[in-house]
């Protein structure tokens, strides 16, 4: 699922109790596997995602039969992009949602936090405050994927993008509430030393794979010895720099069952 300014209203029929789900002739005939594979190829249709998600919103009311199947792709990976307040209302919206469902809250494995490719304005702020909204209310999430604004380009267009914002306590904070989150990819982004880090991730004990893409760590003179006794056991590491300065959009693809 992917929210944005204008998607995030579509999620709001989606709050609602058994007895307002509208029962459309009855699916008693077919075997369990053969509609929940229709609503699984619904993925791999090549049509906006917008459109995927309409429709996986319209197969969550045929019936009580087709709902588990149809939340479950709405839910398991969620995307977040752009920025202001557009994106800070989604993450409301969405947090109000799982308070008021927690067994969707349990569906949720994957948020990815994605800020545009070229702005003019900071957007770090509204994407940080992301987590911050989700904080405890995922049990489930294992993947974590934070794509902030990229770093100037050399050719000259500098003032079209913004440098890597520094992440603030309140995001490293809410990322340690997710106890099972085991990937964690950071994208263009700052830390005022190298002591936040490293107790960011020390907050992270199941996390195995870690990839920092872009990352600038302001202050590096830091004793970090009482921190590395306590860092999580990554099995799968990644460092380096950006190879694009643009954060393309993404678009719904086609996932394997």
């Amino acid at each position: 699922m992917v929210c944005d300014p204008t998607t995030h209203s579509l999620l709001a029929p989606l709050v609602m109790s058994p007895s307002q789900t509208v029962l459309v002739g009855s699916t008693s005939t077919f075997p369990t596997e053969i509609y929940e594979h229709v609503i699984d190829d619904l993925l791999c249709v090549p049509m906006h995602w917008r459109d995927v998600v309409r429709t996986l919103l319209s197969c969550a009311r045929v019936c009580r039969a087709w709902t588990p199947r149809s939340r479950l792709h709405l839910y398991t990976a969620i995307q977040f992009y752009q920025g202001g307040h557009g994106i800070d209302n989604s993450a409301r919206k969405l947090a109000r949602t799982l308070v008021a469902q927690p067994h969707l809250a349990r569906l949720v494995s994957a948020v990815s936090i994605v800020a545009p490719g070229m702005v003019l304005v900071p957007v770090a702020a509204a994407l940080q405050n992301v987590p911050v909204l989700l904080a405890g209310k995922l049990p489930n999430l294992t993947t974590l994927h934070f794509r902030g604004s990229p770093p100037p380009t050399p050719q000259g267009i500098a003032f079209l993008s913004t440098p890597p914002e520094v992440l603030h306590r309140s995001f490293f904070a809410s990322v340690a509430t997710f106890p099972r989150l085991s990937s964690l990819e950071l994208y263009c982004a700052s830390f005022k030393s190298l002591k936040q880090l490293l107790q960011m991730l020390a907050g992270l004990r199941a996390l195995r794979t870690l990839s920092m893409i872009g990352i600038d760590v302001i202050k590096w003179h830091a004793d970090p010895v009482h921190t590395l006794t306590r860092l999580p056991e990554v099995t799968n590491l990644a460092v380096g720099e950006p190879k694009d300065r643009c954060v393309p959009r993404t678009s719904q693809s086609c996932r394997g069952q």
